[in-house]
């Protein structure tokens, strides 16, 4: 997948109950990830939501599998496909 076929934005919905969530989206409309709760205030969620943005590039990535690099955790600079890639020993 090249440069301009990945991107990714954050959205942000509010419930008919009045609970706010964000959700990840890729390209295509796939969905990368969703808040795990909903948030009573859209000012809460705006802030999960620039924190994520803010300090991404320093989240672990912890393998839980069987199948896992036998280190179980990794971390890198380089794009997150890539990352993951490596750690499956496949090409992006």
């Amino acid at each position: 997948m090249g440069p301009a076929q990945w991107w990714a934005e954050f959205k942000i919905f509010e419930d008919r109950d009045g609970s706010y969530y964000w959700q990840l989206q890729a390209a295509g409309g796939r969905i990368i990830a969703r808040s795990g709760h909903a948030y009573e205030s859209k000012y809460w969620c705006e802030q999960d939501v620039n924190w994520l943005r803010a300090n991404a590039d320093q989240i672990m990535v912890y393998d839980h599998t069987r199948l896992g690099s036998g280190s179980g955790t990794w971390r890198s600079s380089a794009h997150p496909r890539a990352e993951i890639a490596a750690a499956s020993g496949s090409s992006a």
